[in-house]
């Protein structure tokens, strides 16, 4: 029997006394969101659907629920070739969405990283359909244009029924802490065009995707390459990964790129292993990618979306056993674009503090990324090895 968290409680407890409209439950990656699930899940009489978009996502739900609840789970994807369905079915959204009425034993539907619902599309098709109640589970509750996926006129999600600080988890020790630092040459967005609200992946790509900068960037990683045994870096696009993970092997950390074109199953494979150091994405590991072990995010993406702002640093947050921290090294400049984790800048909030640069510093010395309102850090635990384009303070880990 699984024995809850105080904060996992909590989120149970909160979800069954709101009860006006759909409630959304925030809780960082990595803070047991499918233990919550099941519990919420086997307090509910009749049909459960449980649903998300990728098939990561999809197999975790299933496998944890299995062994969570003492009755059979239902499974229905097409990409997957199964189509069965339970009290408790857990269903891609791009498998069900066009045939409610196989579901019309369902009462009440899950939706995992329900920040994809928007007003159109898939989700919202089927939820119209079903017309049952909803909840909803992300560590992002936003959209790049829209702010928050709740309490707005049009909102499917009435609001946030429970919301897990991460500040208060990393002290708790169920999420790992996360230590960030910049770069002596980053990645200037100046000039890169906007589409859609985002930096256009072709400008950037033709900005960034350069022989000079890519070297530039590893010769700044190498100095990290003993210390920290799984990295994860977010690329651009396919190119821009390829020629990265290329520079990665040719100064001895073996990486793999992970795209649409690759066979990604046997690098993550191999990566967990540990024949692989480093696994370079373009928007595949960003969400349902879960491997504790990884102490190293590298980002080389640029962006303005608070959510894949959130997700690509949320793949650190798990912890494993010898795993003190996750190093973030920012390249992109996102922090200071959007802020930490459990303050990122939506659309619509005011933003606080002026200049270019108004959530995050970075010292000039050591490149860490600190609050605004830290004024000196240590430099007491400075290693042998390291130079000072390598020191990290250690002050963020205490």
């Amino acid at each position: 029997m699984i024995t809850l968290r105080p904060y996992q409680k909590e989120a149970v407890q909160a979800h069954f006394k709101f009860l006006i409209g759909n409630p959304v439950i925030v809780l960082p990656t990595g803070s047991g969101k499918t233990i919550v699930l099941g519990e919420i899940v086997s307090n509910i009489k009749g049909g459960v659907l449980i649903l998300s978009h990728v098939k990561e996502i999809l197999t975790q739900n299933y496998e944890s629920l299995n062994k969570m609840l003492d009755e059979p789970i239902g499974l229905y994807s097409a990409g997957l070739n199964i189509k069965h369905i339970e009290r408790v079915t857990v269903a891609s959204i791009h498998s069900v969405y066009k045939i409610p009425e196989l579901f019309s034993h369902v009462k009440h539907v899950i939706v995992d990283e329900c920040h994809l619902i928007s007003n159109t599309g898939m989700y919202r098709s089927l939820l119209t359909a079903l017309n049952v109640t909803c909840t909803g589970l992300t560590a992002s509750p936003f959209r790049m244009l829209g702010g928050y996926i709740y309490g707005q006129p049009d909102s499917f999600f009435k609001g946030v029924c429970y919301s897990a600080e991460i500040g208060e988890l990393q002290k708790q020790g169920f999420i790992s802490k996360i230590q960030l630092i910049g770069a002596q040459e980053g990645l200037d967005t100046t000039g890169v065009k906007i589409t859609g609200g985002d930096f256009n992946s072709k400008d950037m790509s033709l900005k960034y995707d350069r022989t000079a900068i890519t070297e530039k960037i590893v010769k700044q990683l190498l100095p990290y390459k003993n210390e920290y045994k799984h990295w994860l870096l977010f690329a651009i696009d396919i190119a821009h990964a390829e020629n990265i993970a290329e520079a990665l092997n040719n100064i001895g950390v073996t990486a793999e790129a992970v795209h649409s074109k690759s066979p990604r199953d046997k690098a993550i494979q191999d990566f967990k292993k540990g024949d692989i150091q480093a696994l370079v994405n373009v928007n595949i590991l960003t969400t349902g990618f879960d491997y504790p072990k990884i102490d190293f995010i590298i980002l080389l993406r640029p962006t303005k979306s608070p959510v894949l702002h959130v997700q690509m640093v949320g793949r650190g947050l798990r912890i494993a056993p010898g795993k003190s921290h996750c190093l973030v090294k920012d390249f992109a400049g996102n922090f200071a674009r959007l802020g930490p984790l459990e303050d990122v800048y939506v659309a619509g909030k005011k933003k606080r503090g002026k200049g270019p640069n108004p959530f995050m510093k970075e010292c000039p010395t050591c490149l860490a990324i600190v609050h605004p309102s830290i004024k000196a850090v240590s430099y007491t635990h400075l290693r042998a090895h390291e130079t000072p384009e390598h020191l990290v303070c250690r002050l963020l880990l205490e």
